[in-house]
């Protein structure tokens, strides 16, 4: 299998030099015709004080052994080819210390596609911190290009400098959860878009979308519990500087599981919502058949009492046929009277 020379995207982020203390910063993206020693991880941290390094694969060999990209990525990141594996592949969100380096894998969905067809997508990225360069391994992710992330660290040249690769990292994770917030206000829009359309004409497409939206919501309420674990535990890592980690990071994850409860109860009632209006749209048509029938009851009883035949030379059948149904209507109503069910 030969491997496309601009398979695999390489984004470079490093601070080049300090100006009365604030950092200057450079940016370089490449693929991997542009993979050359000057360029090289290695390279790199000795000649920088931090570098941030954002790698895409899109090679969907599923042979490692196969999968020149990833042996690719080996040779440039120098780690083991099953720990590759890992990265590139569906694992649970976690974070691993390893002797020289530590990896996270970290998970976030993203909207898909909208209504009629509502779906989420579920990425995985990789973070792998080793000394003072941040390697960034995942797949090309549309909703979050890396011009995004490396105007986020602009933002804060200052902090940057200060915090360094805790900055870089926190910063980073921050970024990605961020993304799931675009999923919860949609959601929110979905909602109530719904309301108003269950009041009109409910339909079964509806709640498709609102039993899928309730069994997605689960799928980012365990990614969410999973990343906030992740950054408890890296943030006791001796990598990072607990006085260089920004408050909102955890409190963006609770908010957005805070979010998630409110969500839920809205699609509950939703639900709920759903059923109500259907149930009061059948009973509108059993309100209509009923008084259809109530129009047709009165001419069947007619037309079933003078259409019966009776034998001649006794003129008092009809009316003994017509005591004997007035008798047996007269006892049913007793019993279900008795009975409470009327």
């Amino acid at each position: 299998m030969k491997l496309r020379e601009n398979s695999m995207k390489v984004s470079y982020y490093y601070i080049k030099d300090e100006i009365h203390g604030r950092p200057i910063t450079e940016t370089r993206h490449s693929d991997l015709s542009g993979l050359t020693e000057e360029y090289h991880p290695k390279r790199l941290s000795s000649k920088y004080a931090y570098v941030f390094i954002d790698i895409q694969i899109e090679n969907e060999e599923k042979n490692i052994e196969q999968n020149e990209e990833a042996l690719r990525l080996k040779e440039l990141v120098d780690i083991p080819l099953d720990i590759i594996e890992e990265i590139i592949t569906d694992q649970r969100p976690r974070a691993d210390n390893y002797v020289d380096f530590l990896l996270i894998l970290f998970k976030y969905l993203t909207i898909r596609s909208k209504t009629p067809n509502f779906e989420l997508k579920e990425h995985q990225v990789g973070v792998l911190i080793r000394d003072n360069v941040v390697f960034s391994i995942h797949k090309p992710i549309k909703s979050l290009p890396i011009e995004t992330v490396f105007r986020r660290f602009n933002k804060y040249p200052m902090k940057m400098a200060k915090g360094g690769i805790t900055f870089l990292v926190t910063s980073y994770l921050d970024l990605i959860i961020d993304q799931m917030y675009h999923v919860l206000e949609y959601w929110t829009e979905m909602i109530t878009n719904y309301e108003l359309k269950t009041i009109k004409e409910p339909d079964e497409s509806m709640l498709y979308d609102i039993l899928k939206s309730r069994h997605y919501l689960l799928d980012l309420v365990k990614i969410l519990q999973a990343n906030r674990e992740i950054i408890n535990s890296i943030l006791k890592s001796e990598i990072f500087s607990k006085e260089d980690v920004p408050p909102e990071l955890d409190d963006h994850v609770r908010h957005l599981l805070d979010e998630c409860d409110i969500v839920r109860d809205l699609l509950t009632q939703l639900t709920n919502m759903y059923y109500a209006s259907d149930s009061a749209k059948l009973n509108a048509t059993m309100k209509r058949l009923t008084f259809i029938t109530s129009l047709l009851l009165v001419p069947s009883l007619i037309a079933g009492i003078f259409g019966m035949n009776f034998f001649t030379g006794q003129p008092y059948q009809m009316l003994i046929v017509v005591v004997i149904m007035v008798l047996i209507i007269s006892i049913l109503l007793i019993y279900f009277k008795r009975k409470d069910f009327l």
